[in-house]
C-alpha cells in the first residue's frame, strides 16, 4: 500500500472507526428500537400510577374506618365553635401528614430535646458517641 504517512495514519484511524461502529451495530442486533423502549417504560410509569393510585385509596379508607370517629369529634367541636387542642392529640395519631398542619403538630407533641441538652447532661464518664 503506498501512500504518504500522513494518509496511511488517516486510513488506519478510519478504518479503526468503521470496525468500532460495525461491532457496535452488530451488539445492536435483536435488541429493542428505542421506541419500543420509551413505550414500554410509559406502560410501566402507567402502571406503577394505577397501582400507587389503589394503594393511596386503600389506605385513606383504612385510616378513615380506623379514626372516622375521632374525625367527626373533631367536626363537631369545631361546628359548635369550640377552639383550642380539645380532641388534638387523638387527631393527629388518626390524620396523616398530608392531613395535618405542623401547628397541630407541635401544638399536642412534646419538642425534642436539643442536642447541646444531651450533651451537657452526658456524665463526663461515659464514652464519646463520635
Amino acid at each position: 500500500m503506498e501512500g504518504t504517512r500522513a494518509e496511511l495514519s488517516a486510513l488506519l484511524s478510519f478504518l479503526t472507526t468503521e470496525q468500532e461502529w460495525r461491532t457496535l451495530r452488530s451488539g445492536l442486533e435483536g435488541k429493542d428500537a428505542p421506541e419500543q423502549i420509551s413505550e414500554r417504560m410509559r406502560q410501566v410509569r402507567e402502571q406503577r400510577r394505577e397501582d400507587s393510585r389503589a394503594y393511596l385509596v386503600s389506605r385513606v379508607a383504612q385510616v378513615l374506618g380506623v379514626g372516622r370517629s375521632v374525625l367527626d369529634q373533631r367536626l363537631r367541636n369545631l361546628e359548635a365553635g369550640g377552639t383550642g387542642w380539645k380532641g388534638m392529640r387523638r387527631l393527629v395519631r388518626v390524620a396523616r401528614a398530608w392531613g395535618t398542619t405542623s401547628r397541630s403538630v407541635r401544638g399536642v407533641s412534646r419538642p425534642m430535646r436539643p442536642c447541646s441538652t444531651w450533651w451537657s447532661t452526658r456524665p463526663a464518664s461515659a464514652p464519646s458517641p463520635i
